[in-house]
């Protein structure tokens, strides 16, 4: 498959995760006017998906146009993810996700860097 076909369809498809989750967080920020109950978790969880699909498709559309990735993005999106396991899991399965984050992140760096420094030459 093209580059191109494969993020375009990404970006639709985090387009919809967005909505969903805008949906979801207005219905948890209406609820106590409607006599629920407010739970920061319910505004929590589903702001920072929309935050890290927001990320993941700017570099998206950093890959589609063919622009170098920066390195300060990835960081920032490592981060991040850090972040959202620590608040989206409990202890042993948080550690867990931030360490394959971490491998992976560290993967991802150097790739980039590598290929930053051949695009230089």
């Amino acid at each position: 498959m093209n580059k191109t076909k494969i993020m375009s369809g990404y970006s639709i498809f985090s387009k919809l995760i967005i909505g969903i989750n805008i949906f979801v967080l207005v219905i948890h920020l209406f609820a106590p006017l409607l006599g629920g109950v407010f739970l920061i978790e319910g505004v929590l969880i589903p702001a920072s998906i929309i935050g890290l699909f927001l990320i993941t498709n700017i570099i998206a559309k950093q890959i589609e146009s063919e622009e170098r990735v920066g390195l300060k993005l990835l960081s920032i999106l490592s981060v991040y993810e850090i972040l959202c396991a620590i608040l989206w899991f409990d202890y042993p399965f948080s550690l867990f996700f931030i360490l394959l984050n971490i491998s992976a992140n560290y993967g991802s760096y150097f790739i980039v860097l590598k290929r930053n420094n051949k695009e230089t030459k």
